[in-house]
């Protein structure tokens, strides 16, 4: 095989664990992906408007039900740019109720704080990081030198 180049992609991997500790699965994805925010936010809106349409219908069908549910798969995957649903929703399904919550709402609320942490985490550590290390990065790239 050829020469390998490694990359760092921020990549994260995080335990899902339920109450009693036990390992439920992994999950991984990049929280400092500079789209994330948005998808993040686009998402929910997603969301949103999907749960008006679900509950604008008459009746719904378990076809109905099964269609929302992997929209909402679909969007949770969508906003991580990662197939996570697969495994919190393997574990218990989609609309779950846990504490008068469905479950897919407390998995957003905890890939939304894991979010912002690491945008936290991410912020201080450029704001202690000197002002040259953060911008020389494209001037040593691009610039050559002629002879």
């Amino acid at each position: 095989m050829g020469n390998t180049i490694t990359i760092n992609d921020g990549l994260k991997t995080y335990e899902i664990k339920n109450q009693k500790g036990e390992l439920l699965g992994e999950i991984a994805f990049n929280p400092m992906d500079e789209n994330i925010i948005e998808r993040y936010n686009d998402g929910l809106k997603k969301l949103e408007a999907k749960e008006k349409e679900f509950k604008q219908k008459k009746e719904q069908t378990i076809e109905d039900v099964i269609a929302e549910d992997n929209f909402i798969k679909q969007t949770i995957d969508e906003i991580f740019n990662a197939p996570v649903s697969e495994k919190f929703f393997s574990i218990m399904g989609v609309r779950s109720v846990v504490n008068g919550k469905f479950y897919f709402e407390f998995v957003i609320e905890v890939l939304g704080r894991i979010i912002k942490e690491e945008g936290n985490k991410q912020k201080l550590a450029m704001q202690t990081t000197p002002p040259t290390m953060q911008t020389s990065w494209h001037t040593s790239i691009y610039s050559f030198e002629s002879k």
